[in-house]
């Protein structure tokens, strides 16, 4: 764990500059209107890296058959341009075509498509992957698994919030006993699975700005615990499930992004939660990995040091980001 204690210190003193969540996506979402013709809604975040003026350099583009019809407006909601139109696409409509998005290795962000017609068809495009077919039909329940489950492993993998937190559990746990470590680990994710259920269900509604401060007081509060050497089995079993529930309503918001497909709902549900369940495994047994090879290179005096420093590293940087979330 001294090992582990180390690599945290690198993690945790990473610039607080950093954005807390990468998953700030563009979207584009398209309604079947019926006879070819679709209502298109095109959000792209403003501001990032790579554009000019302050906005993303993102160029839609639609299968050369489409065309707009309008009516056309674009206005800016939360931080976002959105672009409202109204397509034709011809008989075939945008089954068994091509949407790409240009730019997105530039603006560094994900792109998300949702198309609604008699089924529902949702996919994610990246820098490295900047296009999508359409398949003609609906498609079955294996790919959608896939694209949900792959989609909860880039979000947590890509949220420093989370992941912060989760490095947090693993300290105040200690390796010492694996079994107590993934109780707690699992008592994290039971909880904000029963969180993400309830909201993406309609049952719970919470407000994603200050749930998204909140969960960066949970980390503060977590850094206070390793500060004063609170590392009761007990306490750390609640902190992980009461804050795992806080944490729940982030994953709901990234997850409302995309959306969820109509017949298809429980399964893509279960695919994104076991998605977020299989990336937070792999960043403990990667952080204890590399904390084990870490301990022998590190210095007895500078172990220490890092005991000491990496709470108020934590805290330090939690504080900014509720200071930035609130402000926001």
């Amino acid at each position: 764990m001294r090992g582990a204690r180390a690599l945290a210190l690198l993690l945790a003193t990473a610039p607080a500059t950093a954005a807390a969540h990468g998953f700030q996506p563009a979207r584009l979402e398209l309604q079947d209107l019926g006879g070819g013709r679709y209502a298109s809604v095109w959000a792209v975040p403003l501001g990032g890296e790579g554009g000019e003026d302050g906005r993303e350099p993102l160029e839609l583009r639609l299968p050369a058959r489409c065309r707009s019809v309008g009516p056309s407006t674009q206005e800016l909601v939360d931080l976002r341009s959105v672009h409202r139109d109204v397509i034709a696409c011809g008989p075939r409509g945008l089954r068994g075509s091509t949407l790409a998005v240009v730019g997105l290795d530039v603006a560094r962000i994900d792109a998300f498509v949702v198309l609604r017609d008699a089924s529902t068809f949702t996919a994610v495009l990246r820098p490295d992957a900047p296009s999508v077919d359409i398949p003609e039909g609906a498609v079955g329940w294996r790919p959608v698994a896939w694209r949900y489950a792959a989609l909860g492993v880039h979000h947590i993998l890509s949220g420093a919030d989370h992941l912060l937190f989760v490095l947090g559990l693993v300290l105040l746990v200690g390796a010492g006993s694996v079994r107590r470590l993934v109780s707690v680990v699992t008592a994290f994710t039971v909880a904000h699975s029963v969180t993400l259920a309830l909201t993406t269900l309609g049952l719970v509604r919470v407000a994603q700005a200050p749930a998204e401060a909140c969960i960066a007081l949970s980390i503060a509060a977590l850094a206070r615990s390793l500060v004063k050497g609170e590392s009761a089995p007990s306490r750390a079993v609640t902190m992980a499930a009461g804050f795992g529930l806080l944490h729940g309503f982030g994953f709901a918001g990234a997850l409302a992004e995309v959306g969820l497909p109509e017949r298809a709902f429980a399964l893509a549900l279960g695919a994104f939660n076991v998605g977020v369940e299989v990336g937070q495994l792999a960043f403990v047994a990667l952080l204890l990995a590399a904390g084990a090879l870490a301990a022998r290179a590190v210095r007895p005096g500078w172990r220490a040091r890092s005991r000491a420093a990496i709470p108020w590293a934590m805290g330090a940087v939690s504080m900014y980001w509720f200071v930035q979330r609130t402000i926001a």
